[in-house]
């Protein structure tokens, strides 16, 4: 439990844990914002005197979340009899750092509809060989998830920017060493 001092049973303390990490990831308002005076209170105000947890400790949480999820993704992924599609772009934040968003998207033999989420984000160093280093850091986390989800790669889907175009021709000659066959 984050808040050792406070009154409330567990199951409301995480409650409201859970709803400010929720909040934070459904990108409704910055993390920064969730370690703000003004938004401190307006919880403490409406929960009558429940302290959020720091910024920090939500980062960690999110992140232990995020490893949790990914080896419960590694399992759905090489059980799927589908072959699954990766679609992403690039992009850079205020401080020019640049990162690839990933998302994977499959088709659901139950129902028939389209599915979709986010698999990962790769933070990369920007300049000459970004592709190639793009590619590698993709390659290396679909293999994390187990050889099998390697040959279930159908397709990427990005802009035709030249750097995603030299990753993925990169990554499918890893994939394809990797696997065994072109």
């Amino acid at each position: 439990m984050m808040l050792k001092s406070m009154s409330f049973p567990d199951h409301v303390v995480h409650k409201y844990e859970n709803i400010v990490v929720d909040f934070v990831i459904g990108g409704d308002i910055s993390l920064r914002a969730a370690g703000g005076t003004r938004f401190k209170e307006l919880l403490q105000s409406l929960t009558n005197g429940y302290l959020p947890p720091s910024t920090l400790m939500i980062l960690r949480c999110i992140v232990e979340l995020y490893l949790i999820m990914g080896s419960l993704l590694a399992v759905f992924f090489s059980s799927l009899n589908v072959a699954i599609s990766l679609m992403l772009d690039g992009w850079s934040n205020y401080n020019l750092k640049g990162f690839y968003v990933v998302t994977v998207h499959w088709i659901d033999t139950v129902t028939a509809k389209s599915k979709n989420l986010l698999l990962t984000i790769i933070n990369v160093a920007s300049g000459r060989g970004v592709g190639v280093r793009v590619a590698k850091a993709l390659f290396e986390h679909l293999k994390g998830m187990g050889l099998n989800v390697l040959p279930k790669l159908l397709n990427v889907v990005s802009d035709n920017g030249s750097d995603v175009t030299a990753a993925m021709k990169h990554m499918f000659q890893l994939i394809n060493a990797a696997v065994g066959y072109e």
